[in-house]
């Protein structure tokens, strides 16, 4: 099982790096609707390189609502994937 990313850690690169917008897609988000579980605006902290430990500089914020990034380009459609930092948005 994947290691889970702190909850400071994620909060810091929501506010200091993806400021509201998914890193991938840049589609808005909601800073307290933070788990794929919460509608329109949540999102999820995405270990982008699990190879290397969690860091701020190793995780990206991901919409998680609907047909989301976290999912579709994070995993690549498919939650066994490992974990990728995609070059492009492939939901678009």
């Amino acid at each position: 099982m994947p290691e889970r990313i702190p909850r400071h850690i994620t909060l810091q690169r929501y506010e200091e790096f993806a400021q509201g917008f998914c890193e991938c897609c840049e589609k808005t988000l909601t800073k307290y609707k933070r788990g794929r579980h919460h509608g329109k605006g949540s999102w999820e902290a995405h270990h982008a390189f699990p190879d290397r430990p969690i860091t701020i500089k190793n995780i990206r914020i991901m919409c998680a609502h609907g047909r989301n990034c976290h999912f579709y380009c994070g995993h690549d459609g498919d939650w066994y994937n490992i974990g990728i930092w995609p070059r492009f948005c492939r939901r678009i």
